[in-house]
C-alpha cells in the first residue's frame, strides 16, 4: 500500500514539472541588456520584501561589536561604580558616539593600562580608551583619532602654604612619585627630567594608590605632583583633599607632554575604518556642543577653554 502511494506521488509530481516547465522557461529568457533577468530580480525583491513583511522577518545586518580596552580609572574620566558598571566621562561620550555610529556596538573591558595596547596588539581590542596621549612611539604603532575629545588641564600640586613652588622650573631637585604603566604623569616627568639633565626631578615609581600620593603630599613626605585638573577636583571633592597647585599650559608642557588625549585603535584596515568613523563622530559632537556639555557635567567646567 506504501509503495502504490509512493508511485502515485512521484507521477503527480513529474506531471506538475511538465506542466509548468514551459512558463519557467519563459521567465527565464530576458531581452536585450538582460531587461528580462532584470525585472524578474525586482519582481523576487518586491515578494521577498512582501513575504518578509509579512512574516516578520526583515533581513537587517548586525552592528559591529567593537571591544574597548580600558583601566576604569581615574575619576572623574573613568570609574567602576558598584554594580560592576563603567561611568565617567569617556564612556559618556562614548555613548553619544555610539548614538551617531550605529553601524557599531560598543563595549567595554576593564583591564591593566599598559594591557590596553597589549590588547590592541593581539586583536581583542579594537580601541582603547583611557586618555591617551599621543606619542611618536605609539604613533609608530597604532591609528590615533583625528579628534582628540580631551584636553587636558596639568596642574602641579603642592601642600598649602609652600612658597618655593610658583612656575613649572621650580620642581626641578624635588620628589615626585608616579606609576610606571605609561600614564601622563609618568611621560610628563620623564620627558622634564631629559630636558633638565642638570637638576632633574627625584622620581619613585610605585603603584601605591593615589589618595596615599595626595596625602603624602598634604603631610609633606612628598614635595609634588602632576595630574589633570579634573583629577585634583574630584579628589578633592570627595576625600577633602585642600592642597595648592599651579596650572600648567601648553607653553609649559612643550616638547615634553601633548595635552590632548585621543581613541587609539590597531593598525589595520579594521582599525583604520573605525578610526575614520569614529573621528568624524567626535567632530560632530566638538561642532554640536555636546563634548562641552558632557565635560561641564563630569568635571565642572569647560576643558576645551
Amino acid at each position: 500500500m506504501k509503495l502504490q502511494k509512493s508511485r502515485i506521488s512521484i507521477l503527480m509530481i513529474t506531471a506538475l514539472i511538465l506542466a509548468f516547465a514551459p512558463v519557467m522557461a519563459a521567465c527565464s529568457s530576458g531581452g536585450a541588456g538582460g531587461a528580462g533577468n532584470s525585472a524578474s530580480s525586482a519582481d523576487a525583491e518586491e515578494t521577498g520584501t512582501a513575504d518578509a513583511e509579512e512574516t516578520g522577518t526583515t533581513e537587517t545586518t548586525a552592528p559591529a561589536t567593537v571591544l574597548i580596552g580600558t583601566s576604569g580609572s581615574p575619576a572623574p574620566y573613568n570609574w567602576v561604580n558598584e554594580d560592576g558598571s563603567l561611568d565617567g566621562y569617556e564612556p559618556a561620550v562614548l555613548a553619544e558616539i555610539g548614538k551617531l555610529l550605529p553601524q557599531y556596538t560598543f563595549s567595554h573591558e576593564i583591564t591593566d593600562f599598559g594591557s590596553i595596547f597589549t590588547g590592541i596588539d593581539t586583536g581583542r581590542y579594537l580601541m582603547g580608551s583611557n586618555n591617551l596621549s599621543r606619542t611618536p612611539e605609539r604613533e609608530e604603532r597604532y591609528y590615533f583619532a583625528d579628534e582628540n575629545h580631551i584636553y587636558n588641564s596639568l596642574v602641579i600640586a603642592f601642600k598649602k602654604g609652600r612658597e618655593d613652588i610658583k612656575t613649572v622650573e621650580d620642581i626641578s631637585g624635588k620628589s615626585t612619585v608616579t606609576g610606571s604603566d605609561g600614564v601622563a604623569f609618568q611621560l610628563f616627568l620623564e620627558s622634564y627630567n631629559d630636558a633638565h639633565k642638570d637638576a632633574p626631578i627625584n622620581i619613585t615609581y610605585s603603584d601605591q594608590d593615589w589618595l596615599v600620593t595626595f596625602r603624602n603630599i598634604d603631610n609633606g613626605t612628598q614635595d609634588f605632583g602632576v595630574w589633570e585638573r579634573a583629577v585634583l577636583q574630584s579628589y578633592e571633592d570627595e576625600f577633602g583633599i585642600d592642597l595648592d597647585f599651579i596650572a600648567l599650559d601648553s607653553e609649559d608642557t612643550y616638547g615634553l607632554l601633548n595635552l590632548e588625549s585621543y581613541f587609539a585603535f590597531p593598525k589595520t584596515d579594521e582599525g583604520l575604518k573605525l578610526r575614520d568613523d569614529v573621528s568624524a563622530a567626535v567632530k560632530t559632537l566638538k561642532d554640536n556642543g555636546k563634548l562641552i556639555e558632557i565635560s561641564e557635567e563630569y568635571f565642572g567646567f569647560n576643558m576645551f577653554e
